[in-house]
């Protein structure tokens, strides 16, 4: 028998998150669940980062923006995965590294069953008062992702938003996706690009992808913050990814960017918003980003 705290099944069954330990998870989650019952989302999330003493205030001012305004981000990234797509009402849509739950929270408000999956059960309390406050339901489970509590072909839809480059093995997450697809089923990601000339992803230094891995975590350890454990990802590595599954892409684009994030953004951040825009908008720009944009929008199909 697998646990169960606050109706969130643990199926984790000796994985663990690549930041806590499952027992300092546990107990952040429990701090978390407490706070949820007497504040709002946005006031449980702030107080998970004021607690967080692994994090130096500025990252978590920028984790907190980004959890809030991904709500919007992902009901972007859900029109677009679903865009070409051939699904029934009440289809069913797991949210891989669901992580606070926006992807779950835009799935559920298009008419999706939604099953959000993350390794770290503090991610998953967050989810659950998002749904709440919300008024959406969703069906939530810890669990690997390469290791999905699913059968196979019994979903939909599997999708992710930056989960992919920080697994130890984007290769098994991506054959287990397909494994739960059904036939005809649609895998989207979102991933940070490896080559992006932009800040880095998690500690904001300027072509973190191009200065590899050692330098970017000297750069966070002297900076104070938490160092990424993850591994950034190319068009031709999610390619490769892709060809070993029975995944047949559909498309790789720029992920899009919401009024929201552009507008919690710096002035300068805003302007090179504006200028992705423009840039997205034709063919040869959206092949520029997918070389040295900040993010991937990976879309496939289950064919075989």
């Amino acid at each position: 028998m697998y646990p169960v705290r606050w109706g969130i099944p643990d199926l984790r069954d000796g994985a663990t998150d690549p930041y806590l330990t499952n027992d300092e998870d546990l107990r952040a989650a429990e701090r978390l669940w407490n706070e949820s019952q007497r504040s709002i989302f946005a006031e449980t999330l702030e107080s998970y980062y004021r607690t967080n003493t692994r994090v130096t205030a500025a990252q978590a001012r920028q984790f907190a923006h980004g959890a809030m305004a991904a709500e919007w981000r992902s009901q972007g990234v859900l029109d677009e995965c679903l865009r070409d797509a051939a699904l029934a009402p009440f289809s069913a849509f797991a949210d891989v590294g669901c992580g606070t739950g926006p992807l779950s929270l835009a799935a559920s408000r298009a008419g999706f069953d939604v099953y959000g999956v993350d390794i770290g059960l503090r991610w998953l309390v967050l989810a659950a008062a998002r749904a709440r406050e919300a008024g959406a339901r969703f069906t939530l489970a810890c669990a690997d992702a390469a290791r999905l509590p699913f059968d196979d072909g019994s979903m939909d839809v599997v999708a992710s938003e930056g989960l992919l480059e920080n697994v130890p093995s984007a290769g098994a997450v991506v054959e287990e996706a397909a494994r739960a697809l059904r036939q005809r089923g649609r895998f989207c990601a979102v991933t940070a690009n490896r080559w992006s000339v932009g800040p880095d992803p998690h500690v904001g230094l300027p072509l973190g992808g191009w200065l590899g891995e050692g330098l970017v975590k000297r750069y966070a350890g002297w900076r104070g913050m938490v160092p990424p454990r993850r591994h950034l990802l190319d068009t031709r590595e999610v390619r490769t990814l892709l060809r070993r599954t029975p995944l047949v892409e559909r498309r790789i684009v720029p992920t899009p960017v919401s009024d929201a994030q552009r507008a919690g953004a710096p002035a300068v951040v805003r302007l090179g918003v504006d200028a992705y825009r423009v840039v997205a908008r034709n063919a040869a720009g959206r092949a520029a980003l997918r070389a040295i944009g900040p993010t991937l929008l990976v879309i496939a199909d289950r064919t075989g």
